[in-house]
């Protein structure tokens, strides 16, 4: 036995003895996306010359710093995926000199942990190519709005936007008379504009599908009568800003001006700041500023942020909030689901190492723009405008006269821009408040014509549902700020007048109070997304639902290499019996769930997928869930029910499951539509029936009709397929000349209109044919 004393750590007693009067001082800035341009250059510049010792960067460096010689990336973290990884570790290693790429794996972290275990699947990771929905309506639209503003060419776009206005009518400031000229085209340039479009879109005739049958000469006229309109409305948003700001300022003045307060009173004090801030302000929102085409404010960057005109960098409908710094100021944006938790009332926020508290909401004659909502608890649709009237909700049929069924919100004011202040401290009760956060539910509504694009597939086993899966392209998710989750009651107490949002303690019978009001917060986003009803038949408990909602997830996000961020999912409808709700919270459309209903492959894909990440076939690995499965920081509420043993048996029935995809409203399921196929088509002809047996036979998609006539030719094919796709099933009458000749007129005549036709000779190999046109003849059984 020999003893054994451990010598102590000396690192904090030569820490202090060090002599740092000669050291080089350690000087390290954020470099964020937040951050001004100004302020930007200064720290790059500064970085380069050895100033700045460290600039703690986004991931990706989205802003741009000069990295050509850059040979080391240091990852603070595990990236989320292979894709993730490949980005980041390429920044380095441009210059020629081989890279040194390493990454700091965090024991406190079970996704670090994992990887750090499994690192070869980081590294060596097959990379899945970005994808992006080119037939997404938004992006077409704003692309067409460009060939627009293109030929309208006005100069005032290159500086501000103030310049296209009447500054004379400051209540509204209408456009200038002569912008709205100039926006007001004559017919023979919008035919031009038309033309150029249809050019650009070409090729997408082949990529259209039945849940875009907009994406025609019609939509095309429509959109560009409607630019100058729509250009105009996009404006609003700015408007609303000017106006806050140019009330802000007369109101400080008229204090500085009454003669009441002494030049030393914190009343004039105030009011000089909030002129010296609302003159900032305006000189940002004009644009009036250095670098001012990479500011909040430049014309074309504004109109980008509103969905007038493409902007893949940048948020689209954005919230902004002003922060005051100094005597100066800045505006920082956020997405709008973001928005609503951030910038809530008297949340707290931190921005260059100052805290600022959300005081006011910027908004015009609040009391006038309150909304009411219902929402159909089955499904969790929600109701607004003149759907708020309807006794039955439009997308699951279910009666909404008994009041169990449906949920009445009232006194919405849809959120807007903020303004803040700055704070010294913040008070044990605030820090409370702010730890538990706010009640924020999330609904959706298809507005419009929008159930009409609904597309459905069944999952079935032995002729037993065990799910329904709806596509809703462009879905409208709307997400209600009711209340501080610690808070008793509804609504935030908000001032009518000022929309200053008020303590809990504000007196409204005060003498000098202003009428306040409680109001609950709507904002609201566009995206594809994914209904999964489970069926009673698969026997999932909710807490059955909310994992299977979970593995979903993970599985969709593995599947397609997407980040944990680019796919949201929710529960909609009843709490006892859930529906799953995906969507895709990437800006733009990634063009994913719209698979689901394309490709039956994709589902088993999916399924397959969440076997897999649930590891049942790990013998050692006994726990419900874990960082290495299921469980992530975005659903730690639902931590203490997510059990990946609720979902084994509904996994392994999924997995046998057939996926059928309903390709027609009329019917009710596959066999269905072919029985009603068999008695449209012609009795005498035999080419016809061995073409639908042969799709019946091999699950291939069904046509939507038979023996359709085409709009404006004499004329008749055998089968049609939506939207635009004539197929001729021709037999031996066909080898006529004279019939040969009368058949090359009409299918002329059909291709001259932009459609598609499909010929099927008798003589033909039908399996090689179809084969050739697999965007057709999908397999969907």
């Amino acid at each position: 036995y020999k003893s054994y004393e451990q010598k102590p750590n000396t690192f904090y007693r030569k820490f202090y003895q060090t002599d740092f009067s000669n050291k080089k001082k350690l000087i390290g800035k954020e470099h964020t996306g937040q951050l001004g341009n100004e302020d930007r250059i200064e720290r790059e510049d500064k970085f380069k010359t050895g100033e700045y010792s460290a600039l703690f960067c986004s991931p990706t460096m989205e802003l741009g710093i000069d990295i050509s010689d850059l040979n080391v990336v240091h990852m603070r973290n595990v990236p989320p995926n292979p894709a993730n990884y490949a980005q980041r570790s390429g920044r380095a290693g441009r210059s020629g000199q081989a890279a040194l790429i390493f990454t700091s794996c965090s024991v406190y972290s079970p996704h670090d942990s994992h990887y750090f275990k499994h690192a070869k699947d980081l590294i060596s990771g097959v990379v899945a190519p970005p994808m992006i929905d080119l037939t997404n309506q938004e992006l077409l639209e704003t692309h067409l709005n460009a060939v627009y503003l293109a030929k309208v060419k006005l100069n005032e776009l290159n500086q501000n936007l103030i310049d296209l206005m009447d500054k004379d009518n400051k209540d509204t400031l209408p456009l200038l008379p002569e912008v709205e000229e100039y926006l007001n085209l004559d017919q023979q340039s919008k035919n031009e504009i038309k033309y150029i479009f249809e050019k650009v879109i070409a090729n997408f005739k082949s990529m259209k599908s039945p849940a875009m049958p907009w994406l025609n000469g019609e939509w095309i006229d429509r959109v560009i009568n409607s630019c100058p309109k729509n250009f105009n409305r996009s404006l609003d948003r700015w408007r609303r800003l000017y106006s806050a700001v140019q009330k802000q300022l007369t109101e400080a003045n008229k204090i500085i001006e009454s003669g009441m307060y002494l030049s030393t009173s914190n009343e004039m004090k105030e009011s000089k700041r909030n002129v010296a801030q609302a003159i900032r302000q305006r000189d940002l929102l004009e644009n009036r500023v250095s670098y001012s085409s990479l500011s909040e404010f430049y014309p074309y960057r504004y109109l980008a942020a509103e969905g007038f005109l493409p902007g893949y960098n940048f948020t689209r409908l954005p919230i902004r909030t002003y922060i005051p710094i100094g005597d100066s100021g800045e505006y920082i944006s956020r997405p709008r689901f973001i928005a609503l938790r951030e910038f809530g009332p008297r949340n707290i926020i931190y921005h260059k190492g100052s805290k600022y508290q959300i005081e006011q909401l910027l908004s015009q004659e609040a009391d006038l723009n309150l909304k009411k909502a219902k929402v159909s608890k089955n499904s969790g649709y929600i109701m607004m405008g003149d759907e708020y009237n309807y006794e039955i909700c439009p997308f699951s049929n279910v009666s909404l006269s008994d009041g169990g069924t449906k949920e009445i919100f009232i006194d919405l004011l849809e959120m807007s821009e903020t303004r803040t202040r700055e704070m010294d401290r913040i008070s044990c009760e605030e820090e409370e408040r702010l730890s538990r956060g706010f009640d924020i539910r999330t609904f959706f509504s298809m507005p419009g014509a929008g159930l009409d694009s609904i597309r459905m597939a069944k999952i079935t086993n032995e002729g037993e549902d065990f799910l329904f899966i709806r596509f809703l392209p462009c879905a409208r998710l709307i997400q209600i700020n009711s209340k501080w989750m610690r808070s008793k009651e509804k609504g935030f107490l908000m001032g009518l007048n000022s929309c200053r949002w008020k303590k809990e303690t504000y007196d409204t019978n005060a003498e000098t109070a202003e009428p306040a009001k409680r109001v609950k917060l709507i904002t609201y986003d566009t995206a594809d997304a994914l209904y999964i009803e489970p069926i009673k038949s698969l026997a999932l408990t909710p807490a059955g639902v909310i994992t299977l909602q979970y593995a979903l997830k993970r599985a969709v996000e593995n599947v397609f290499q997407v980040e944990s961020r680019e796919i949201g999912a929710e529960l909609m409808g009843d709490e006892l019996q859930p529906n799953i709700f995906i969507y895709e919270a990437a800006e733009g459309s990634l063009g994913i769930l719209s698979q689901f209903i394309e490709d039956k492959d994709v589902f088993r894909n999916v399924i397959n997928e969440a076997i897999d990440i649930c590891r049942y076939d790990d013998k050692d690995y006994d726990d419900e869930a874990s960082y290495d499965d299921l469980l992530n920081y975005y659903n730690q509420r639902y931590h203490d029910v997510i059990n990946r043993f609720e979902i084994k048996d509904a996994l392994e029935k999924l997995k046998i499951c057939d996926v059928e995809i309903i390709t027609s409203k009329t019917f009710g399921d596959y066999e269905e539509q072919y029985q009603q196929l068999l008695k449209g088509i012609d009795l005498n002809s035999t080419t016809e029936l061995k073409f639908l047996n042969h799709l019946y036979d091999n699950g291939l998609k069904l046509p939507n009709a038979t023996q359709k006539t085409v709009e404006g030719i004499y004329c008749q094919p055998d089968f049609f397929y939506e939207p635009d796709v004539w197929v001729f099933c021709d037999g031996t009458p066909h080898d006529d000349p004279e019939i040969r000749k009368k058949d090359k007129l009409q299918r002329s005549a059909i291709l001259n209109r932009g459609d598609q036709v499909f010929v099927y000779y008798y003589k033909d190999n039908l399996e090689k044919i179809i084969g050739k046109r697999p965007d057709i003849f999908k397999k969907v059984k």
